[in-house]
């Protein structure tokens, strides 16, 4: 062994040593745990890729769904499915944009205040689009309701779609600005 590895030894042993006398627990230098770690980074790259496929998703699902529909006549129906899939395709294009802007964050080239600096643009921008979005995805729910006013099965639908996707979103949201949260501390 060289000088320069045995010194490197010695400081992890004490690095370990001292990481068990205030109580914690050290990683083994053997383990891989610490590769297999996401990161409050690599969370919000998930996310928003996530989000970004699911509103592409729900746009032409959407769009097959509405305009086929059985109790609307082909104009309703088509008007329906334009609305949906703009809505989704607005909101995947949003989610592409802040998981490009989230990538771009590289913790190893990039200093402390920098990194900060742009996670708390991209919470900012973030909560800025639901801001926009929120009031026209009710708009989105009202017309949807409006369209099915003679269908009480459907409308109880659309109020229990909108009330579990409040519940969810509200979820999803919290789990965002944690990650932030950690990514700007």
């Amino acid at each position: 062994m060289t000088p320069d590895n045995n010194n490197l030894e010695n400081i992890k042993r004490a690095w370990k040593n001292m990481g068990e006398n205030l109580g914690m627990q050290m990683p083994d230098d053997n383990s891989h745990n610490l590769q297999h770690k996401k990161t409050a980074l690599d969370r919000l790259r998930n996310y928003y890729r996530r989000f970004l496929i699911f509103g592409i998703m729900f746009a032409m699902s959407s769009f097959f769904i509405f305009s086929n529909w059985p109790h609307l006549s082909k104009e309703k129906g088509f008007w329906l499915a334009v609305i949906y899939s703009a809505y989704f395709l607005i909101n995947g294009c949003l989610d592409w944009w802040l998981w490009r802007g989230i990538s771009s964050i590289d913790p190893l080239t990039m200093g402390a205040a920098q990194v900060s600096e742009k996670a708390l643009f991209y919470r900012k921008r973030h909560l800025q689009m639901i801001a926009c979005m929120l009031p026209v995805a009710i708009g989105v729910i009202c017309f949807t309701a409006y369209m099915f006013s003679a269908e009480k099965y459907i409308i109880a639908g659309i109020i229990t779609g909108a009330i579990f996707g409040l519940i969810v979103g509200a979820n999803q949201l919290r789990k965002f600005m944690a990650n932030y949260r950690r990514l700007s501390e």
